[in-house]
């Protein structure tokens, strides 16, 4: 089942985030305290949002940000992080439904993904209907 996330869901969405960042290879520490804010937000705010995965237990989160897009007269939402355990890879397409659903509601027209390396999420991202837009670069300073 996918649904908003809640206050109570705090630490174990701080778990996935944590394997988030841990799978991704940034090259800084992760940190519960701002992780915690942005939960805090994203299940608070009403430009926010955040959707779990739930099948005894939470296998899955996305939150989001809707807000103005700086180059357009349009509404744009983007993904915060978003992470869902491989054994329920096969739910992630309903839970970026949610989200799309979302922000059509807050009147979004278009909506951002992003993924840090796999051909797998490009394949699905693609299968779901979007297309490469950017691609990111980081460098330690």
């Amino acid at each position: 089942m996918i649904r908003r996330a809640r206050k109570e869901d705090m630490s174990r969405v701080l778990v996935m985030a944590r394997d988030f960042h841990k799978s991704s290879g940034v090259h800084f520490p992760f940190s519960a305290a701002h992780a915690s804010l942005l939960f805090s937000a994203s299940i608070s705010e009403p430009d926010r949002c955040c959707f779990v995965i739930e099948d005894d237990g939470l296998h899955g989160v996305i939150a989001a940000q809707a807000y103005d897009y700086p180059l357009a007269n349009i509404r744009a939402a983007m993904e915060s992080f978003w992470w869902v355990r491989p054994k329920y890879w096969r739910k992630m397409p309903a839970l970026i439904q949610e989200y799309e659903d979302w922000a059509a509601f807050r009147d979004c027209s278009i909506v951002g993904m992003g993924m840090i390396g796999g051909a797998r999420a490009s394949r699905a991202f693609k299968r779901l209907g979007y297309e490469p837009v950017e691609q990111m670069f980081s460098k330690r300073i």
